[in-house]
């Protein structure tokens, strides 16, 4: 009969064994993982993208996310390699040349941290011709009620219309908020629009029908997506990202000149900080702040309202301050 140390050795031994055969077994998957890794975000830049382009078989229409995922890894890469040029742009707006988006920090290029120092992951739709320009795609983050979305969303060349919207990676609840990656939601976007008047409003998912809400006409039809049963905080958060990741590109698009024409005249409300556009989150936790005040420069709210920070011309009192009454002169001449 063998006593207890010949049974905690034979567990550690087994231990030991087990553990060098999984390391040893993740160290040679780890190339295959990584490959597939990028991969299935190829076909998520892809279907954003609308390619390859909807056909009809014996069942019926087949979209571009039905095609890919009948495609082997080399056929996507092959695909990507010929349809899609991966670029970095920098904090102005300017493509770099020779710099790819696997130069960035991995989440940096997913979108996941924004770094403008570093660059931005954009990725443009060449016509077959390879002649022409037909889409942009760039990544987009959002956070719903159990994880941080990842997709990418496509737009035309304009900036403004919505080409379409893939997520690759989130941990939201089955059968609710992981409904955003269901065709029947992503489609949806497909048409909206960012702007309105030149300012960014985004898409809002709402609750219910879009077609049922108490707002403008242009407004539904423009900006507004049925919401998802059940996934009122995911819809929020896909929301916040569709008023805010497109801010970060702005200077790409206005460089290129297809960018919307901004709002003439804005408000003291609606007017950007000084030296620039307003500063973007580096988080995805300050994503609601800037939904609400990215246009509206810290500190400057109060004054724009009460029109006090800067002293009227000619000595005149402020427009919300009453002029002190005057003392009456005194009789038979001046004082």
């Amino acid at each position: 009969m063998q006593g207890n140390g010949y049974t905690i050795g034979f567990a550690a031994a087994i231990t030991v064994i087990c553990s060098l055969l999984l390391s040893g077994v993740s160290g040679a998957l780890k190339e295959k993982q990584e490959e597939n890794r990028v991969v299935d975000r190829q076909k998520n830049i892809l279907a954003a993208l609308g390619v390859p382009s909807p056909k009809k078989d014996g069942e019926g229409t087949l979209s571009p996310s039905d095609q890919l995922a009948e495609m082997g890894a080399k056929e996507v890469q092959d695909l990507f390699n010929q349809r899609v040029n991966a670029q970095v742009i920098d904090k102005s707006g300017n493509v770099v040349e020779g710099k790819a988006p696997t130069d960035l920090p991995a989440k940096v290029a997913s979108g996941e941290e924004y770094n403008p120092e570093l660059g931005q992951a954009l990725y443009s739709l060449k016509s077959e011709s390879g002649n022409d320009v037909l889409a942009y795609a760039y990544p987009v983050t959002g956070k719903g009620l159990w994880s941080t979305l990842y997709g990418y969303l496509a737009v035309k060349p304009d900036g403004n219309e919505i080409v379409g919207l893939s997520f690759y990676k989130h941990g939201e609840t089955p059968g609710l908020g992981a409904n955003i990656e269901q065709p029947w939601f992503r489609d949806n976007f497909v048409g909206k629009e960012l702007y309105k008047g030149g300012k960014l409003v985004g898409v809002k998912v709402v609750k219910g029908k879009a077609a049922d809400q108490a707002a403008p006409a242009d407004m539904k039809e423009n900006h507004m997506v049925d919401g998802m049963s059940g996934a009122t905080i995911t819809g929020n958060g896909v929301t916040k990202m569709m008023e805010t990741k497109p801010k970060r590109y702005e200077p790409f698009f206005e460089k290129v000149g297809s960018a919307p024409a901004k709002a003439a005249d804005p408000t003291p409300a609606d007017a950007p900080a000084p030296g620039g556009e307003p500063a973007e989150d580096g988080a995805d936790d300050g994503d609601a702040a800037a939904a609400d005040d990215a246009d509206i420069p810290d500190g400057d709210d109060e004054a724009a309202a009460d029109d006090t920070q800067n002293p009227p011309p000619n000595g005149a009192a402020p427009p919300t301050q009453t002029p002190p009454a005057q003392p009456a002169a005194p009789a038979g001449g001046t004082p």
